[in-house]
């Protein structure tokens, strides 16, 4: 009999993708949990099928605005399929996977962990009472409170949603009058993807100088396993969305930096699942900057499937499932990707030259975020901002980035001004 695993929503990057794939060739019989199942129609160009035909069945389900309704249907549909594993792939949606795999019986995060995760507050909190280094910081409702922070630690800081991700309004304050705009963008707009209201306070905190890099850990039976570390760089300020990156990436404090991101751990008692770590390497050491209780997100866990010459996708999936797992690496090289950024705001008409970008040596993957007719902005604040990102694979990382930059030249991006 097959193994039954549930998907709580997904990731449409290309992680969300290679989760599909992997439970396809585990012949794994798959229930994708979903709001709103056309969310996903965009995934289809780049499985290059419907994505019906890797999911067996789609229960449409509110998943986000009444988690103990969730549970109950979830208990109920157990009740006549038996589920064997549930994953959820985005930020969003794991602290109810983490829920529900608690309300079946099966293996999966312990959920508070999942909570202090989620709320870069109570992340911070939680590290700091166990005298682990993380920035200055504070909660703040409004714009009074968030000058007097500032004025406090000095300027720059930052400015950033407590619940966010990708990136997303990440945003370098300069001065008091800074906080306007940004405080206002926020209360304007309350809501994320998927109808998910937002966390309304805010965080301020510290501004941290120093190269940007995560670690990827898999946590399992009181043992955390160091996957590898992948490097960024970021665009300009006052936004902070991440241009290029690489794994696995060599930086000079590595066992500082792995060690610190393993007390980080223990002290939320994330015990169980992958985990992606930012960590901001400083004149003074490492600050965690934020955990996040999934794998790493994006062309980042292609990189590393091609790293480790095996999928990590599929290996979660037999981790999750109770099945025989391992993260031990076949081979060894380097990945890279390039993010791609429009030169003007406008309508997205075409993006000419795929196929002679994809002849560049070493490209292996075009990853586009958004589809003609789309408004797109040459000014990002987030990472969905961006068209999309190149992927390279190689032994030397120079080699790569260069190839990387070469496949960009060959696209060309049209934008119009109007419809």
């Amino acid at each position: 009999m097959k193994k039954h695993l549930l998907m709580l929503e997904l990731n449409r990057g290309p992680s969300g993708i290679e989760y599909l794939k992997a439970a396809k060739k585990l012949g794994i019989f798959v229930t994708l949990v979903s709001f709103k199942p056309t969310h996903y129609l965009k995934m289809e160009k780049q499985l290059g099928s419907s994505i019906l035909e890797y999911v067996d069945n789609i229960l449409v389900i509110d998943t986000h605005h009444n988690i103990n309704k969730l549970i109950d249907t979830i208990i109920e549909y157990n009740n006549i399929y038996k589920i064997d594993g549930v994953i959820g792939t985005y930020d969003l949606e794991m602290l109810q996977a983490s829920l529900l795999a608690k309300n079946l019986g099966l293996i999966g995060t312990n959920p508070l962990a999942v909570e202090i995760s989620r709320n870069k507050f109570l992340t911070r909190k939680a590290l700091y009472e166990s005298n682990i280094k993380v920035p200055k910081f504070a909660l703040v409702n409004g714009l009074e409170e968030a000058i007097e922070f500032g004025n406090k630690i000095g300027y720059p800081c930052i400015l950033k949603p407590v619940d966010g991700q990708g990136s997303d309004n990440v945003v370098l304050i300069t001065s008091p009058e800074g906080f306007k705009e940004p405080i206002e963008f926020h209360r304007n707009n309350p809501i994320y993807y998927r109808g998910v209201k937002k966390y309304p306070k805010l965080l301020v905190e510290e501004y941290l100088e120093g190269p940007l890099v995560s670690v990827e850990t898999i946590s399992y039976q009181n043992e955390v396993y160091v996957l590898g570390i992948t490097d960024r760089t970021v665009g300009k300020p006052p936004y902070f969305v991440a241009e290029t990156a690489s794994f696995p990436a060599k930086i000079d404090n590595e066992h500082e930096v792995i060690q610190m991101v393993i007390d980080a751990l223990q002290a939320i008692n994330f015990d169980f699942g992958p985990a992606h770590t930012e960590v901001i390497i400083t004149e003074d050491g490492p600050r965690i900057v934020e955990i996040n209780p999934r794998l790493a997100g994006g062309s980042i866990s292609l990189m590393m499937n091609w790293s480790f010459g095996r999928s990590i996708h599929e290996e979660i999936i037999k981790m999750y499932m109770g099945m025989p797992f391992s993260f031990e690496s076949k081979r060894r090289g380097i990945g890279a990707y390039l993010r791609i950024f429009s030169d003007k705001t406008g309508i997205l008409k075409n993006i000419e030259g795929i196929d002679l970008a994809y002849q560049v040596p070493g490209i292996k993957n075009i990853y586009l975020e958004h589809e003609l007719g789309d408004l797109v902005s040459h000014n990002p604040k987030g990472l969905a901002d961006g068209l999309g990102v190149i992927s390279a694979f190689g032994e030397d990382k120079e080699e790569i980035m260069k190839h990387l930059y070469e496949a960009r030249s060959k696209l060309n991006i049209i934008v119009s001004s109007s419809r």
